[in-house]
């Protein structure tokens, strides 16, 4: 699944796409199934999965139970290294510009930089500049 790609091939034939985002820390597993029932019948093309913050540790454990109910690529959309996981299908590779803080603005992308080159993620940019 080349989901970058696609992204791109919508972009030029002006394509609309939807991505739902889903918080592992407000969204209860045993409830996924009946929340997808209404995402299947929706316009999204795409599930992000992320939060700042991942206290209990919980991104992984929901990315795995919505690959189990949806065809949807799964991107992570990460707060931070520790939400990394090669259970989904992609991850946007973010730089939080409008931070003032150097672990968000670099180093969280210099940790997870040896991390992605161990997984089959697709790394999606998302500062990218297109004309």
């Amino acid at each position: 699944m080349n989901i970058y790609q696609n992204i791109l091939s919508a972009k030029k034939e002006r394509k609309k796409l939807l991505a739902v985002l889903i918080d592992p820390e407000k969204i209860d597993i045993n409830h996924l199934s009946s929340f997808f029932e209404k995402v299947q019948l929706s316009i999204a093309t795409h599930i992000f999965v992320g939060v700042s913050t991942d206290k209990n540790k919980q991104t992984e454990n929901v990315v795995i139970a919505i690959k189990k109910i949806t065809k949807l690529p799964v991107i992570l959309f990460p707060g931070d290294t520790n939400q990394i996981t090669d259970k989904a299908d992609g991850i946007l590779f973010l730089s939080l510009l409008s931070g003032r803080n150097s672990e968000y603005l670099i180093e969280q992308q210099i940790k997870a930089a040896p991390i992605l080159k161990q997984t089959n993620l697709e790394i999606i940019p998302t500062g990218v500049y297109s004309h």
